[in-house]
């Protein structure tokens, strides 16, 4: 009896889970599939990674066929009234409850092993035979490719290179991993634009295809160009680490404590105690700082061009007042020729010649009147440039007043900078910690889906299949799986990280309880 019951209801379990798990998984199978074939692999590509994939499946098709078995098989026990003749008989509770407990624990820890460093693994080698794939399906199109550039979302092969110039380019652009457009060209060269950031592909004699990636089954877009040009930007960001879905969980966790160790040390050095939460606004502080700052070396350039208008306006009013001393000084040179010259006539001829003196007369008085104007001329000119002066001197005042507030601001930027660096370095690591932490949730979910699932068959009384699975579905769908979206919601708006991933496992174990107490008091 002690070894009978346990092996009778292990055997009931897997008779059930077995095909179950084949079931689930093939289903997960089959969509994985149907996504790689819309990102553009074929049948042949995709049978090169058929075991990966089928490893990828494991994971998520372990919990629910687990639930769905239990589920089905104490619903058939409790309506062939076995769990009932099993308490009669005085057998503790722990019997119809521990080898499935045993169960649980031991496909927990190898879906655990599965998430923590069987599928990095896996997925690193979907991702090379994915490229592999790539690679193969261009060569038929163009010539071997030689060379691979990447700059996300692009991918560039190229066949080879002649005089600078590429030959026989394919530019496949992603989002996500769908390929969402294709680009072949003939030849085409790559340079970097004035200001560098960005590199720019100009395509000669090519054909281009646009796919839909949110339709799959609508025909793309195709057709052919001459000549083409677009740019890629270069992103300023420091270049993105290896991403963690092709990390293990110790990767994680070592990436994780690191991270957190620089931050410790960033913030002893710079002071940041009792400033954490300051940092987790910095950025948004960051970006209007940025506006300010703009519109100050905006003020600053104004200012400046003003300047230098003024400055430039001054030097041609020097020039103005330097012609008009020239001319003043030759108008009093004609002057007193023109009275030296009357003198000269007066004392020769000993008479008065009435027409020759009028005549000099009038130049005369010609003369003075000019001189009178350029010297109102000359006037204006030093009043206008005084004017210009202090205008200069009010300006050189402001110009030297926003350089000292630009002084005083590029140090509030500096800080506020370190706030939003370290507030990125703190992200980082709770997305590191939010990645750990769904792994080690989702693994463990074979037990929480045995507390749950054995009272929840003992309550259906059947062991109908499409019951069975369909309340199965029922539990994952309508209450795990939108526990376990909001508690990621949570954690990644920065509340508690912990008590919102394994938030979704808690309130199922607590539901299971209770429907133990229900089913039990029965």
């Amino acid at each position: 009896m002690k070894y009978i019951l346990p092996s009778y209801i292990i055997k009931e379990v897997l008779r059930t889970f077995v095909p179950a798990f084949c079931g689930f998984g093939s289903l997960i199978l089959l969509g994985l599939t149907i996504q790689l074939l819309h990102k553009g692999l074929d049948i042949i590509d995709i049978r090169t990674i058929l075991p990966h994939l089928m490893l990828f499946a494991c994971p998520d098709a372990l919990p629910i066929s687990f639930l769905a078995a239990i589920v089905m098989s104490y619903g058939q026990m409790s309506s062939n009234n076995e769990i009932l003749a099993i308490r009669t008989s005085g057998a503790h509770l722990s019997v119809i409850i521990t080898p499935v407990i045993i169960m649980s624990i031991l496909l927990a820890f190898l879906t655990f092993y599965l998430n923590a460093e069987m599928l990095p693994s896996s997925n690193k080698k979907i991702k090379t035979l994915k490229e592999t794939a790539v690679s193969s399906i261009l060569s038929r199109k163009i010539s071997t490719v030689k060379k691979k550039i990447v700059f996300d979302p692009y991918h560039i092969y190229i066949g080879k290179v002649e005089n600078n110039t590429y030959k026989n380019l394919a530019i496949i652009e992603y989002f996500k991993d769908y390929v969402t457009n294709i680009l072949l060209a003939e030849e085409g060269t790559i340079t970097m634009s004035e200001d560098e950031r960005a590199l720019v592909l100009t395509l000669e004699n090519g054909d281009f295809a646009k796919m839909n990636y949110k339709k799959p089954t609508e025909i793309p877009m195709i057709g052919s160009f001459e000549e083409m040009s677009f740019e890629i930007p270069i992103s300023d960001k420091e270049i993105a680490t290896t991403s963690k879905k092709y990390m293990t969980l110790t990767e994680l966790n070592d990436e994780r404590n690191y991270i957190n160790n620089e931050l410790d040390k960033y913030a002893l050095d710079l002071n940041f105690e009792g400033k954490k939460e300051f940092a987790k606004t910095a950025k948004k502080k960051l970006r209007k700082f940025k506006k300010k700052y703009d519109d100050f070396l905006i003020n600053q350039n104004d200012t400046d061009q003003k300047i230098i208008e003024i400055k430039s306006n001054m030097e041609l009013k020097e020039s103005d007042s330097e012609n008009l001393k020239s001319d003043l000084e030759t108008i009093e040179g004609h002057i007193a020729v023109l009275n030296i010259e009357l003198e000269r006539f007066d004392a020769n001829t000993g008479s008065i010649d009435t027409e020759k003196i009028e005549q000099i007369n009038e130049k005369l008085a010609g003369y003075r009147t000019t001189k009178e104007k350029k010297r109102a001329d000359l006037k204006s000119v030093r009043k206008s440039i005084s004017s210009r002066k202090e205008e200069l001197q009010t300006l050189e005042a402001n110009s030297k007043k926003i350089k000292e507030d630009i002084l005083v601001l590029n140090k509030e930027g500096e800080a506020l900078l370190n706030y939003s660096l370290f507030e990125q370095g703190q992200k980082k690591a709770d997305e590191l910690q939010i990645t750990i932490h769904k792994r080690i949730s989702s693994s463990f979910l074979c037990i929480t889906f045995a507390l749950i699932g054995i009272p929840l068959g003992i309550l259906t009384r059947t062991g109908n299949i499409l019951i069975s699975f369909g309340l199965s579905f029922l539990t994952v769908i309508l209450v795990y799986y939108p526990l376990s979206v909001v508690g990621v919601i949570f954690a990644e708006d920065q509340l508690a990280i912990i008590p919102s991933i394994w938030g979704a496992n808690v309130v199922l174990v607590i539901l299971g309880f209770f429907l133990f107490w229900k089913s039990f008091r029965k």
